[in-house]
């Protein structure tokens, strides 16, 4: 049987089941965002991550970041800065070949996230995807 998923919590988008392969005899259900990219915590089956996915906590802001929409969790904003070297013929680092900011808002206890890439710094739009609901 399977459970209808609710619109995501962060864009309002549709969802979809998705896998991820840990070894040859193991993988493990979460649900993503076909919008956003937001995903559900890793669970061991699609019941569990339709449960996860679609429970909704109270509304509360916490330090400026509400609470992860699915498990109430605390929510964390990290940033920074990726620089993809440059080297030479022989090896040498000699400057950079592509420089972004990566940053991600998170629950630090389901492990839900919202995160981009960019060239510039994107805190307070990251932020805001966290926080709409």
């Amino acid at each position: 049987m399977q459970i209808e998923l609710k619109p995501c919590p962060f864009c309002n988008g549709s969802a979809s089941y998705a896998y991820f392969v840990r070894s040859r005899n193991s993988t493990q259900q979460f649900v993503v965002c076909d919008d956003c990219g937001a995903e559900s915590k890793l669970c061991d089956s699609r019941e569990e991550a339709a449960a996860a996915w679609n429970k909704r906590p109270y509304d509360a802001k916490v330090n400026g970041l509400r609470p992860c929409p699915f498990c109430g969790g605390k929510a964390k904003y990290e940033s920074s800065l990726y620089v993809k070297p440059l080297q030479d013929e022989n090896g040498a680092y000699v400057d950079y070949d592509e420089m972004y900011y990566w940053e991600r808002t998170y629950c630090t206890e389901c492990g839900a996230e919202i995160s981009s890439e960019s060239d510039d710094d994107e805190e307070e739009i990251t932020i805001t995807k966290w926080n709409r609901r």
